[in-house]
């Protein structure tokens, strides 16, 4: 089982449909099936008419659906449709401590942090003591809640992040630095919380929905630790990845 993962951020482009094309062949050849799932949680930035494209995208070159609201018990296949389920999945993260709340404006995050690890020389990010709401007193905690100050969920990265190696698809052994970073997601930063804020979506969506193989493009190598660590605390077995080459014009 596998799928594409297709944002209504922006229109679907040639590379990908190479991707889709790729993943509904390999479903097609090894007796599965390929869904698309509508990935619409960052709807600030969503362009009018991107879903319609789509369609008329995966119609003229038959990678459709092979999975839909309609004939599979495994939907709905909207994101901004299955908060609910992320809600239970980042309660239990929080429960297990494997998540906090996090109160840091942008202002706090990109000027003051920022400034003080590069003064520092320290790699950026929101991480060990520079994440500052990573240990928080409950006290402290329940008192900006008390006044609705807005936050968001970070997932609370493993300690002592070094170096990782796993299997993937098409190239074989990979080894790369682990992710060191308490993420979320960006978009919702000093807004308020609402689900998703963990970037568990894909994580909980993808196991929800039976996937084993995800075929993406190579862009998204430096994102697999941070994805295996979701997988981990979520209790999840691991996907395997496969990373294909980008799309080249041979003209």
């Amino acid at each position: 089982m596998t799928r594409f993962a297709a944002s209504p951020t922006g229109f679907v482009h040639i590379g990908g449909v190479y991707a889709a094309t790729i993943a509904k062949a390999v479903a097609q050849h090894s007796g599965g099936s390929c869904f698309v799932r509508i990935e619409d949680t960052d709807q600030n930035r969503e362009v009018v008419g991107a879903e319609q494209q789509f369609a008329r995208a995966f119609a003229y070159f038959g990678i459709e659906s092979e999975e839909t609201d309609e004939n599979s018990q495994c939907g709905p296949y909207r994101q901004s449709a299955r908060a609910a389920i992320y809600v239970t999945y980042v309660r239990e993260l929080l429960r297990r401590g494997r998540a906090y709340l996090c109160f840091c404006t942008k202002q706090e995050l990109w000027a003051a942090i920022s400034e003080e690890q590069t003064a520092a020389k320290v790699p950026t990010g929101h991480y060990g003591k520079w994440a500052r709401w990573r240990d928080a007193p409950t006290e402290r905690v329940m008192a900006e809640l008390s006044v609705r100050t807005p936050y968001v969920v970070r997932f609370r990265s493993p300690e002592g992040a070094g170096r990782v190696r796993y299997q993937d698809g098409i190239r074989g052994w990979i080894e790369q630095g682990d992710n060191r970073n308490d993420v979320c997601h960006p978009e919702n930063i000093g807004r308020g919380a609402s689900a998703p804020d963990v970037p568990s979506a894909h994580a909980v969506d993808d196991h929800l929905m039976r996937v084993n193989k995800v075929i993406r493009g190579e862009e998204w190598i430096s994102s697999v630790p941070l994805h295996h660590q979701l997988f981990d605390a979520l209790g999840f077995p691991r996907l395997q990845y496969s990373h294909i080459a980008p799309y080249e014009d041979g003209r």
